[in-house]
């Protein structure tokens, strides 16, 4: 279980010609998925390029599993697919997992735990698939939620993690609107100029290759103060 060479793991030459049967029983021994080969490869890489449907299968059911690490040309397993059916494991895979750990991070938010949300955070698949600015059953995103419970804390790291600040929930309201915090509110109306702060300085460089992650540089958004409160201008 402990061989490697140029090519990967035994996992990776399984991926390759091994049986179904072979493979997992690699997986019970507790071989390691996440290994990569001298290209960059997984065995996941592997498995979905050969379109090995059920080798693909056995992997994305890996607790654990990783399926948005690139390969040297900069690929996940995804995009090597060789047929459509490959793909729509991907997909089913990726779809049941934003569901499950989407309602984690507002379980997190809801009940004020930011260590927990930024933790959710720092595993590189959540990373890439969640979307801090989704909203709850309530049509509110996190930094909505945080906002209104006055929680400093998680309002910073809902814009840490790249919460949209000019986002509007289900009532058509920002996130300014509807906290009645005056330092959460100033919090808020400087948020365009966090991205060129300390503050985004701490995210794992990873969080740039997230199709959900924003950048909050640019904006030229003017603010103004009306009497029945704050609007873009």
């Amino acid at each position: 279980v402990s061989y490697r060479s140029q090519f990967g793991t035994l996992l990776h030459l399984a991926a390759s010609f091994g049986s179904s049967q072979l493979f997992g029983e690699l997986l019970a021994a507790g071989i390691d998925v996440t290994v990569q080969s001298a290209d960059g490869s997984t065995a996941l890489h592997v498995a979905s390029k050969l379109g090995r449907h059920d080798i693909v299968e056995q992997l994305l059911g890996v607790e654990g599993i990783d399926d948005t690490v690139r390969d040297n040309e900069g690929q996940t397993a995804m995009d090597v697919a060789k047929t459509r059916q490959i793909a729509s494991l991907f997909e089913y895979a990726r779809n049941i997992h934003q569901i499950r750990k989407t309602k984690e991070m507002h379980a997190y938010v809801h009940r004020g735990q930011v260590e927990g949300l930024l933790g959710l955070f720092r595993v590189d698949r959540n990373r890439y698939l969640l979307d801090i600015n989704s909203c709850d059953i309530a049509g509110d995103p996190p930094l909505h939620v945080a906002a209104r419970q006055g929680n400093v804390e998680m309002v910073e790291a809902c814009l840490r993690l790249g919460a949209d600040p000019f986002l509007k929930n289900r009532k058509g309201k920002l996130a300014v609107e509807v906290a009645r915090d005056d330092a959460i509110k100033s919090l808020l109306l400087e948020a365009p100029m966090v991205a060129g702060s300390s503050v985004t300085s701490s995210l794992p460089a990873a969080a740039a290759q997230s199709p959900h992650a924003i950048r909050l540089e640019g904006y030229l958004a003017k603010w103004t103060n009306y009497a029945e409160g704050y609007r873009k201008r």
